[in-house]
């Protein structure tokens, strides 16, 4: 059912008429993006299914939950502790995405100071 390979899987590029600016990401070679106006419709279990069958098959895969308000992505991944580490210096400082199932996520919710958890 599932495709061993990203050659067999079908792809389909849309183009919308309003990228003025539009530039690709340096490294970046495909961007997915989920998302709905409603809540509680499967976002997040989507997208971490996704991320990890195409982990699974080898891709290199991260995945940005822009969500500020929970930890739901962190908590399907089973990361127990989502908080990114800093590296570098003052000012090289940069996050490091956390890793488990060969998924690398950022969870905008875990940058938060406040924490509501």
């Amino acid at each position: 059912m599932f495709s061993s390979t990203l050659d067999e899987v079908p792809t389909k590029t849309l183009t919308h008429k309003l990228q003025y600016n539009h530039q690709r990401i340096e490294g970046i070679k495909n961007i997915i993006a989920i998302s709905s106006g409603r809540d509680r419709v499967g976002k997040n279990t989507i997208a971490v299914n996704i991320a990890v069958k195409l982990a699974q098959i080898g891709s290199k895969v991260g995945l940005l939950d822009a969500d500020p308000n929970n930890l739901n992505v962190s908590n399907i991944l089973g990361l127990k502790d989502p908080y990114i580490p800093v590296s570098g210096g003052a000012k090289g400082e940069r996050f490091e995405p956390v890793n488990n199932f060969g998924v690398k996520l950022v969870s905008i919710a875990s940058l938060l100071t406040v924490r509501s958890i």
